[in-house]
């Protein structure tokens, strides 16, 4: 009984964290993660009237963006691949061009 009371409420799950353990699961390192604020076109955050009004929401203005990196710090060892790294760099001047 308690577990269709549970479905009828509106809920939110932390998904970014469901996502961070699974990859954890899996070996995969998270790096630092990045809380995006998305452009709302509403110039309030509550919908109603009020300070506080009882039918109020929260409107999702952020996003996370979650970075991972599968296995650990890449090495170049040989010469050969530390200059293949070196020729395949995109340099600033180059961006701007």
């Amino acid at each position: 009984m308690r577990r269709a009371l549970l479905t009828k409420n509106f809920q939110l799950y932390p998904n970014h964290a469901r996502i961070i353990n699974a990859f954890h699961a899996l070996g995969v390192s998270n790096l630092p993660n990045i809380l995006w604020r998305k452009q709302t076109n509403a110039p309030n955050k509550f919908m109603g009237s009020g300070m506080l009004p009882a039918g109020a929401y929260v409107t999702l203005e952020h996003e996370w963006i979650l970075i991972f990196r599968k296995g650990g710090k890449r090495i170049f060892k040989s010469l050969e691949s530390k200059l293949q790294r070196q020729k395949s760099s995109f340099f600033w001047e180059e961006r701007n061009v």
